[in-house]
Order: structure tokens, then sequence, then C-alpha cells
């Protein structure tokens, strides 16, 4: 059974690695695996939400997504739309009601 976590976590970490790529957030000498996931979390939501971030940060879902489409069975999949939901809520994306 699938975990939206999961894909909620794998999401917040590539968007991390695609952020300090462009230079949006501080290199870490250590791997992005060492990293606790509470401080990824935090870095992202100290980063400045200009049109770039959200750029990457689409980058990384869309990347993430594709992943679990390809690699993973149809529960982890629906699990990744609920951890979708909140990825978009952690970055601050509002829908229009």
């Amino acid at each position: 059974m699938g975990n939206p976590m999961w894909f909620f976590d794998d999401v917040c970490r590539e968007t991390y690695r695609l952020l300090m790529e462009e230079g949006l957030i501080k290199k870490k000498k250590i791997q992005i695996n060492e990293i606790p996931i509470e401080e990824i979390r935090e870095a992202i939501k100290d980063c400045k939400h200009s049109s770039e971030f959200y750029f990457q940060c689409g980058i990384a879902a869309s990347s993430i997504a594709s992943d679990f489409y390809e690699n993973r069975g149809c529960d982890e999949l629906n699990a990744a739309i609920d951890g979708y939901s909140m990825y978009l809520d952690f970055i601050g994306i509002e829908e229009d009601g």
C-alpha cells in the first residue's frame, strides 16, 4: 500500500537538489540523502518563492511523479496524488475556488 509521505519526501528532496543546482539554496558538503528531511523542508520554506522557485518545484514534482508512474505500483501512484496535494500546500500554491 502506498504512503503519501513517500511522494512528499521524495519531491522535497528533488526540489532541494534542483534549488541547490540553481543557486537558490546554499550547497552543503554532504550528500542530500544524509540531510534530515526536516532540514530540507525548512530550507525550501525559507527559499524566496520566485518564478524560478516555482519552476524548479514543477520540474521536481513532474520528475518524481514520472518515477512513481514508471517504477512503482498503482497503490503508490494513487497515494502520490495525496502527496502531491500536500506538496502544493507546502510550497504555497493555492487553488482558485
